[in-house]
């Protein structure tokens, strides 16, 4: 277990220089047939400085891509996520729909005062549409969810017309403690709870 007072990055250093997979099988379970894709990254965790990147590429227009560079000790956060997936494609498959999926999470500011969006559409209509932001370790997430392209039956009753959505979390002593509020019309779920990162 880490101290008390020790950083929030490890007190070790992970160097991935470069990370690639130029073969990536995807078998036909995970998305409906199969698939060969790529995966490339590279991660330098060191110094309490987190610098991290991260692209999948699974062929046929399935993309996502992931840039991290987070210093909290000299107030630096930068965040940048982009999900592509066309019809049928394996990203889509994984979240339960053969819809296209497009989803974007952006965000300016420091460690001390981030803010955010993550926007996402699916078959080009709005599915999540939330505010972000994370002030020294204080996480916010507002907004709603739209849950009609991908739900069915008595789930798209319950989630309609829109889920409301807010998130509170704290992270102190490597310990994040928070909450989830997810209410519609017709149904409203508290969640709390903690997860010990050390």
């Amino acid at each position: 277990p880490g101290a008390k007072d020790a950083a929030i990055l490890p007190g070790f250093d992970i160097h991935i220089g470069q990370l690639k997979i130029a073969k990536l099988n995807i078998a036909e379970g995970i998305a409906g047939k199969a698939r060969t894709g790529a995966l490339s990254g590279k991660a330098d965790i060191r110094d309490g400085r987190a610098l991290v990147d991260l692209a999948i590429d699974a062929k046929e227009g399935d993309q996502l891509a992931l840039t991290l560079d987070s210093e909290p000790d000299r107030n630096k956060f930068d965040l940048e996520a982009k999900l592509s997936a066309p019809a049928g494609g394996v990203f889509g498959a994984i979240l339960g729909t053969d819809r296209p999926i497009a989803a974007t999470i952006t965000g300016d500011g420091s460690w001390k005062a981030w803010k955010g969006q993550l926007s996402a559409d699916v078959s080009a209509a709005p599915a999540a549409r939330l505010s972000l932001s994370a002030d020294e370790g204080h996480f916010l997430a507002n907004g709603t969810l739209s849950l009609q392209q991908i739900t069915k039956g008595k789930l798209q009753r319950l989630t309609a017309p829109v889920v409301r959505v807010r998130g509170d979390a704290r992270l102190n002593d490597r310990v994040l403690d928070g909450g989830l509020s997810l209410i519609s019309d017709a149904i409203r779920v508290e969640g709390k709870g903690a997860l010990d990162l050390a």
